[in-house]
């Protein structure tokens, strides 16, 4: 009777409890890491975006202006009037470029050399010592070459880290080879020096051919 009666109570000792607390404790650690490391992918996703597409429009807007470029190659008027359509700075900052346009600004020309609206257009990589203030800038209306005015700003995203260049044009026969490298931030020292998952770099290139470029 007296046995039936006794009362067990269920508990638990306080190694018991501690090694609980531990595993809880380092169960909360694993799910917050987890969560800052795919916020941080995220994030990372996002910058990535937007920085390919800033090198994906400084392409796009170059290559949508070269392809009106008309002239020679091999003929090489006296400046301002060389037929020689794409000239370069010797610093390879500035790519001039001779556009066939009709006497609206942006329309079609007649397919031939210095009639109507005919000009020379620029872009200028303008380097600075703040790699925030890094930028393509387009000319939309120039005399002679070197085009280097602040017209137009096409990207204040073109950035590379040091030796890379962060823009490459050259010019084969009728072709013109361009790169363009941009980056998410080449100047915040909160983050991490490019390329890295929270400061990503693009990369981009393209090869445009001038139809109204003679190389004969």
């Amino acid at each position: 009777m007296a046995d039936s009666m006794k009362r067990y109570i269920n508990g638990v000792t306080l190694v018991e409890l501690i090694i609980a607390s531990a595993l809880s404790a380092g169960l909360i650690l694993l799910l917050t890491a987890v969560l800052i490391f795919s916020r941080r992918q995220a994030s990372g996703i996002d910058r990535a975006m937007v920085v390919q597409t800033e090198a994906s429009i400084a392409l796009e807007h170059i290559s949508r202006q070269v392809i009106r470029a008309i002239g020679s190659i091999n003929i090489a008027d006296p400046a301002p009037l060389g037929r020689n359509p794409v000239q370069f700075d010797p610093l390879g900052l500035t790519m001039s470029i001779y556009v066939d346009e009709g006497l609206v600004p942006d329309s079609v020309g007649d397919g031939r050399w210095n009639t109507q609206g005919d000009h020379w257009i620029g872009y200028t990589y303008q380097p600075a010592v703040d790699p925030a203030n890094q930028r393509i800038v387009f000319c939309t209306n120039c005399a002679a070459p070197p085009c280097n005015c602040n017209n137009q700003i096409i990207s204040t995203r073109i950035f590379a880290p040091a030796p890379a260049p962060a823009v490459v044009w050259s010019r084969t026969d009728n072709y013109i080879t361009l790169s363009v490298t941009a980056t998410w931030d080449g100047n915040d020292p909160l983050l991490p020096p490019p390329p890295s998952p929270e400061n990503p770099v693009v990369i981009m290139q393209t090869r445009i051919k001038m139809p109204s470029v003679s190389t004969r």
